[in-house]
């Protein structure tokens, strides 16, 4: 009886301490990221955030120069290029560094570019219910899917394959989404709420599995990189760099 007891107390101890979604995926208890360094960058208004592995280095755009810029991984600008593309918000870098994947605001599409500048493409992705709150960020997984984020009016998470939708979900989870990208070790996904000044892992389903406060709002572009998390933040043009947990 004694022992019986004991198993079950346990049991409850266990499920207290964790939370599962809706969809059942585990859930971390929200916590504070902590903060590694905070860098200066000569950005006008960045946003977005990608890695770019061939160069280990960093790619963000502004909205108001339509211009992408390299940086090293304390925030120095190595190189920059212009695009046809306007009013820019999410930024990923595709196969090996050759092209890259950018969403505009207004045109509410995500089109891809040589490393160069010159526009291959365009993916018209017409979700917002209003223009100012449309997409936000861009992402590209191990198997060469899109995952693209609407701020809000909704807060959409979508999965593209080949140019075609396969998949999307609406987030709950933040005030609005600014930005995501893939972790790879982690086959997951993070994202970025300015408003809500937190970042969230999801599952490629767009589950919460943890979410973490930062010290800022406007943080408007995040990567991910082995032990490090990277977010850019359009109030104070700064790369904060995090411990990852």
């Amino acid at each position: 009886m004694i022992k019986r007891f004991f198993s079950i107390a346990v049991l409850v101890v266990f499920l207290a301490g964790c939370k599962r979604n809706e969809t059942g995926a585990k859930f971390q208890e929200p916590s504070d990221l902590e903060q590694l360094s905070v860098h200066a960058t000569s950005i006008p208004e960045p946003s977005g955030l990608a890695y770019h592995a061939a160069h280990h280095s960093l790619l963000s755009v502004s909205d108001e120069t339509s211009t992408v810029y390299e940086l090293d991984l304390e925030g120095n600008i190595l190189g920059t290029v212009v695009l046809e593309s306007r009013d820019l918000e999410g930024i990923a870098v595709a196969g090996r560094g050759d092209t890259i994947v950018v969403v505009s605001e207004s045109a509410q599409a995500v089109r891809t570019h040589l490393a160069a500048g010159t526009l291959l493409g365009s993916l018209s992705v017409p979700v917002a219910l209003e223009p100012s709150h449309s997409l936000e960020g861009v992402t590209i997984d191990n198997l060469g899917h899109l995952f693209v984020v609407n701020e809000k009016k909704p807060r959409l998470l979508l999965e593209f394959a080949g140019g075609v939708e396969v998949f999307r979900t609406e987030l709950r989870y933040t005030d609005d989404v600014s930005d995501i990208c893939y972790d790879a070790s982690g086959d997951c996904l993070w994202a970025v709420s300015d408003e809500s000044a937190k970042v969230i892992m999801l599952s490629k389903r767009g589950e919460l599995l943890a979410e973490y406060a930062i010290p800022f709002t406007k943080g408007e572009g995040i990567s991910v990189q082995q032990q490090t998390i990277y977010i850019i933040s359009d109030a104070d043009g700064k790369l904060y760099r995090f411990r990852k947990p």
